[in-house]
């Protein structure tokens, strides 16, 4: 299950783990139109925060990123993966 919100730009990406495929996951985030000031991620099992010593999340080239788990323990549960979009910065001087 995928879910992007026009009006905030918070995307959702949902799938059940398999560690038997060896390949990590890999979706795209618009960084130049949604995302300028950058994201962050949180990342849920059974929807409980997962520690972040998990997964390894990493940009594998622009827009694209990849997430791998770093072990077995969340093997057949849901993953749900939550970008949200950093908001900008405005210095008044």
């Amino acid at each position: 299950m995928m879910k992007f919100d026009v009006n905030n730009q918070d995307f959702t990406v949902q799938f059940e783990l398999d560690t038997s495929i060896k390949a990590p996951t890999e979706f795209y985030v618009n960084e130049d139109i949604h995302y300028p000031h950058g994201f962050t991620y949180t990342i849920y099992s059974d929807s409980q925060v997962v520690p972040s010593t998990s997964f390894v999340m990493m940009q594998s080239r622009k827009n694209y990123y990849t997430l791998t788990p770093t072990d077995n323990t969340f093997n057949g549960k849901m993953i749900k993966v939550e970008i949200v979009a950093n908001e900008s910065v405005n210095i008044i001087q």
